[in-house]
């Protein structure tokens, strides 16, 4: 009797979930609806193109041979001096799919991201259903809508840039649940089949992030209960870490592809960091990881964040106590594990999927939310199992927690609905940077460069003396503020910022290359100027550019040729790679081109 009035509970219970998954699904939708106004915001524009481009070429196979979101490459005299390129064809093959079908009108491209951000939230409804106990499963939709409405993830979802993580985490997910399957497969056909399933969309992961590979520890210690593995193990308990391991052979497979791929795509990993920077990312790690689990839990100050700014600000004191939080924190789970043990590894799925994330912290690269979508998929499925174990021991205060938590989701929604608005375009979008954290660099600076390139010149320099007044020896911002003054018509203030930066920063070819253009009233002093950029940088196309303009195509070539000739005429001075440099060019070739063109 007992048996039978369990299994008619059964199918009611997962009736009542669904309904409450339909209903954060929907609460996603309304909350998130302004975003169909937006504009193409940072660099979605540059995506676009791209579409674009691999459109008009109908080459779909170049993208995945080719590398496809280009080249990042820190400057000379950087402590953290290294480059890092980008392998990540999905995306752009997806976007291409929407160029095409609606014929670049934005509202298919937020559609989409619309349509894989829900689902992904059905997704972890389903892995919340398969991790938790039987009793507590009607706790899954709680984890799938604080996942769906968490304001910080509106970068990853509501920002067209933002679909890299998407993908990768709806592929990561998705293969996650094949693997499970795998597990329970009757037939060795079909485990093979499952596997190998898994494997392929893994690697449809990779190919949209690559951080998905950092998933890789956290598997290997699924908390999997002893059900799960047959009643022949039933009295062995979970089987041992070497067989576990051997379960993630699809996953090992795909991240071995990936890398294949891009080491051939690339030429090499493309993944340069430096000594310093790792030992620095080592450091911040505790400190992101604390960041991370509170902004999910109570986020506040939602905007796109710049963390190396805002971890440089709080001193290593704050560091150390990062670090003893996430010591505590971990014990506390592990002597906890046996009694809440999707909480426990949902911990270590949060700090294995941020890891890479902290080197991203020793860098001005802006963003936190996009960040966090991954990591924050088990992370809410563990925090719907505290929920349930506490319900479950304290079970008068049912009533109250429910109330609690149906305010919280909405109160989370609202907030999501406010920042889907500030992605409505630049001004907005850092405009709001600027009023969250008036005190940080990047919303002057980003703001300023999106004036530089409308040609807002005096705007954009008032707003780049701003960041760089905040950052003052970062070197794109000082570059950029530069070139505000230099075509503003500010050309001593671009001198005297050239000379200071120089002092600071050492090793700068690009300001001298400033210099130069600030002197172009001196034919000479320009000269020496634009060889000492060479000289630092023979490689540095922009220095070589204005080499070929000024003896070429300026209206003083003559005076400027005479000039640098002068400069190289002694046998010193002809070894050195400037004046290499305008030998070459006196040999025949292609005709010189204005850098302003």
């Amino acid at each position: 009797m007992h048996d039978d009035a369990i299994a008619t509970a059964r199918p009611r219970s997962a009736s009542g979930a669904c309904k409450l998954l339909y209903a954060a699904l929907g609460l996603v939708v309304l909350a998130t609806l302004r975003r169909f106004y937006n504009a193409p915001v940072w660099d979605d524009e540059h995506l676009l193109q791209l579409a674009r481009s691999a459109l008009a070429r109908g080459d779909l196979l170049g993208l995945f041979t080719h590398s496809t979101l280009g080249q990042v490459v820190e400057r000379a005299g950087d402590a953290n001096a290294g480059d890092l390129d980008l392998y990540r064809p999905m995306v752009l093959l997806s976007l291409v799919t929407d160029y095409t079908l609606g014929g670049g009108a934005l509202a298919i491209f937020h559609a989409t991201n619309l349509a894989l951000h829900l689902a992904c939230i059905a997704v972890v409804y389903v892995l919340a259903r398969e991790l938790l106990a039987p009793e507590q499963r009607r706790y899954a939709p709680l984890a799938a809508a604080w996942f769906g409405v968490t304001p910080h993830l509106a970068e990853a979802h509501v920002w067209i840039s933002g679909r890299f993580d998407e993908l990768s985490t709806l592929f990561g997910l998705v293969a996650i649940v094949l693997w499970r399957r795998s597990l329970r497969a009757t037939t060795r056909r079909t485990r093979l089949l499952e596997q190998c399933a898994c494997g392929v969309v893994f690697l449809l992961g990779l190919l949209s992030k690559e951080p998905l590979a950092f998933a890789l520890p956290a598997l290997a210690f699924w908390p999997a209960r002893v059900e799960d593995h047959g009643p022949s193990e039933h009295t062995l308990g979970p089987p041992p870490l070497a067989a576990r391991l051997l379960t993630l052979a699809p996953f090992v497979g795909a991240v071995l592809a990936y890398v294949a791929l891009r080491v051939h795509v690339l030429h090499g990993a493309g993944a340069g960091v430096s000594a310093a920077t790792l030992v620095a990312s080592l450091a911040r790690f505790p400190l992101l990881v604390c960041d991370a689990a509170w902004n999910l839990v109570l986020p506040n100050h939602v905007y796109s964040r710049l963390l190396k700014e805002d971890y440089d600000a709080l001193g290593p004191a704050v560091m150390v106590l990062a670090a003893a939080a996430c010591v505590l924190v971990a014990t506390l789970a592990y002597r906890a594990r046996k009694r809440a043990p999707v909480f426990a590894w949902s911990l270590l799925w949060l700090g294995s999927t941020l890891a890479p994330i902290a080197v991203i912290a020793t860098r001005s690269w802006p963003g936190f939310g996009r960040f966090l979508y991954l990591p924050a998929t088990f992370f809410f499925i563990g925090l719907a199992e505290l929920v349930a174990l506490l319900i479950a021991t304290q079970p008068r205060v049912t009533r109250m927690v429910h109330v609690a938590l149906v305010c919280h989701v909405l109160v989370l929604a609202v907030r999501l609905h406010l920042y889907t608005g500030d992605f409505a375009n630049d001004d907005v979008f850092f405009g709001s940077i600027i009023a969250e954290a008036p005190d940080r660099s990047h919303g002057y600076a980003f703001l300023g460069m999106t004036y530089l390139e409308r040609h807002r010149y005096a705007d954009a320099a008032v707003l780049l003396e701003k960041a760089q007044a905040l950052a003052p020896f970062e070197r794109r911002y000082v570059q950029t503020l530069g070139q505000a003054l230099l075509f503003s018509g500010q050309r001593s203030e671009a001198l005297s910022l050239a000379n200071e930066s120089i002092a600071h920063l050492g090793n700068a070819p690009e300001m001298e290359l400033l210099a130069a253009y600030a002197m172009l009233d001196d034919p000479p002093h320009v000269a020496l100027r634009v060889l000492a950029c060479l000289d630092q940088a023979p490689n540095n196309k922009e220095c070589s550019d204005a080499l070929a303009f000024l003896t070429t195509r300026h209206a003083q070539a003559p005076a400027f040729r005479s000039a640098f000739e002068r400069a190289c005429s002694s046998a010193p001075a002809q070894r050195r790679p400037g004046c290499n440099a305008l030998r070459a060019l006196s040999r025949p070739g292609p005709s010189a081109v204005s850098p302003a063109q």
